[in-house]
């Protein structure tokens, strides 16, 4: 045989290769599809003819961060500061409260006594053409601290005369100090120049009037080791009869003799 040409085809050395000649022949069924029937193939299997290893098992979660964001120390601190410090001004409160109580319980104080000791008058009269209240009147009241433990301090007491339920006459006294079982003179000094109802004044004799007198305002006990809060404190004289003068000569107004006065923080005035 002649291997210089191929006198089939005209073509030179080597002849065409025919199919299964001089190449490697695969076994038949390799890395073919399994055919129903066939078990599946083992996981380490490759059906390609090479083998592998199984998957891993997943990891576990793994923070990239393991330590809280700068800050955040902090705010916890702060909040909880802050907690802690209402918390304990709510309890200091409350025990404050509990002890004001007891003390107060225990060591309750008195109300002051006031009382009406004298009036004078001068040029104060009813003026029965022009139906005005007119002069000058002054009264003195004693004031009384019954406690032996706490001095009293008075803030300025508003001070008005009364005419029949009408306030007639305003004036304000001074601030003042009371030590323990201790009197004071507190005058007070009214100016009237007030007009009165035509139907009033046709019931009030010319020589004498009937006054009612009516003091507000605030005061505190104090002791050695502690002062308490302000209260409220109202004093009410009812039916003070003074004696009208006519003329500008001051005299001895008080009619009914001393009046002892009504004191609370909350009075029903009639």
């Amino acid at each position: 045989m002649d291997y210089t040409n191929n006198h089939a085809t005209g073509n030179p050395y080597p002849p065409p290769t025919h199919p299964g000649y001089g190449q490697p022949t695969q076994p038949a069924g390799y890395g073919q599809p399994m055919q129903p029937g066939y078990g599946q193939p083992h996981p380490g299997y490759d059906p390609n003819g090479y083998p592998y290893a199984a998957a891993a098992p997943p990891a576990n979660y793994y923070n990239p961060n393991p330590y809280p964001p700068p800050g955040s120390g902090r705010r916890r601190f702060g909040s909880s500061f802050v907690c802690s410090f209402i918390a304990g001004i709510i309890i200091f409160s409350i025990i404050s409260t509990v002890i004001t109580l007891m003390v107060w319980f225990f060591h309750r104080p008195d109300w002051p006594t006031f009382r009406v000791d004298s009036a004078s008058a001068s040029g104060f009269n009813l003026d029965m053409d022009l139906s005005r209240l007119n002069g000058k009147l002054e009264v003195d009241f004693t004031v009384h601290n019954p406690n032996d433990k706490y001095s009293v301090f008075y803030e300025p007491l508003k001070t008005r005369m009364i005419y029949k339920h009408i306030p007639m006459m305003y004036t304000k006294t001074e601030a003042f100090s009371q030590g323990t079982q201790n009197d004071t003179t507190v005058p007070v000094n009214f100016v009237a120049s007030s007009l009165i109802p035509p139907f009033i004044l046709g019931q009030q004799s010319t020589d004498k009037i009937s006054l009612d007198l009516l003091a507000t305002g605030w005061i505190r006990y104090r002791s050695p080791s502690w002062t308490t809060r302000s209260y409220s404190i109202r004093v009410y004289c009812d039916d003070i009869v003074v004696r009208m003068s006519p003329n500008k000569t001051e005299a001895d107004a008080l009619l009914s003799g001393q009046k002892t006065c009504k004191v609370g923080s909350n009075l029903l005035i009639l």
